[in-house]
């Protein structure tokens, strides 16, 4: 793919976005993704982030990563889903050690839809976030959360919230 062509397609991602919102440019569960980068299993789910930017980021730019969410359980699981990208964590971390939140920790105490993800499903998101100005320039890791919990409770009181972690995404800001 040339450049013009990937620039292409980089502005028509960029305008369904704006002119759909997020919530309509979210893809249905399907049986499978093509990815095969996966973050840790927790109870046979699974989350996967792959950047649709290059690596190299300027900071006070954005960046636009796909996410996954995997269920390879038995199990039925519901994720929350308010078509915001707050349903998802995303931090970088340094080589050093230090951590910037990109996005905070999902909140799990609010009003939206649980969708249920059932055995073999997965859902696909697209999340767009900036990177701060003040982040230094130097080399990251970009690593995605996910909340979910099993749909076989009565009450949504009884349910117990589990969090999902992406596979490391190398990048570098600039």
């Amino acid at each position: 793919m040339n450049s013009i062509e990937f620039l292409g397609r980089k502005i028509l991602w960029t305008v369904c976005f704006i002119i759909f919102g997020s919530s309509l440019c979210v893809a249905q569960p399907t049986g499978q993704s093509e990815t095969n980068n996966w973050g840790e299993s927790v109870q046979g789910v699974q989350l996967s982030i792959a950047l649709t930017n290059s690596t190299v980021i300027e900071a006070g730019s954005s960046i636009t990563f796909v996410a996954v969410i995997k269920n390879s359980s038995t199990n039925v699981i519901e994720i929350q889903y308010t078509a915001l990208s707050s349903d998802y964590s995303a931090s970088l971390t340094s080589a050093t050690g230090k951590t910037f939140q990109l996005i905070d920790e999902p909140l799990i105490l609010r009003l939206n839809l649980a969708l249920p993800l059932n055995p073999g499903e997965q859902n696909v998101r697209i999340i767009s976030v900036n990177i701060k100005k003040n982040i230094e320039p130097g080399d990251y890791v970009l690593q995605a959360g996910r909340g979910f919990y099993q749909a076989d409770r009565d009450s949504y009181v009884d349910k117990h919230w589990l969090i999902v972690k992406s596979n490391l995404l190398k990048v570098q800001i600039k």
